[in-house]
């Protein structure tokens, strides 16, 4: 959605802007967006070795990622196409 409106996050604390933009123009339902970018960020470089997720956690996940996509798809074809 940012990309659209020609936005690019920078490599330095991209992720993070991307989580507060889209928060801040879309509104609270992308909250778990960086949520889960947190947690996955958690996994994939631990600060405790052989860090593991639970199959309830990963459930949570699901649901978070499908509800993004839920939200994307009511708002993406009102946001206008650049390029």
């Amino acid at each position: 959605m940012l990309v659209q409106q020609e936005l690019r996050p920078t490599s330095s604390g991209g992720h993070t802007a991307v989580a507060t933009a889209t928060r801040a123009q879309f509104g609270p339902g992308f909250r778990s967006f960086n949520t889960t970018r947190r947690r996955r960020n958690e996994l994939e470089y631990p600060n405790v070795p052989g860090e593991t997720t639970t199959a309830t956690e990963a459930e949570q996940a699901l649901t978070n990622a499908n509800a993004l996509i839920t939200a994307v798809s009511q708002i993406l074809d009102q946001l206008p196409l650049f390029g």
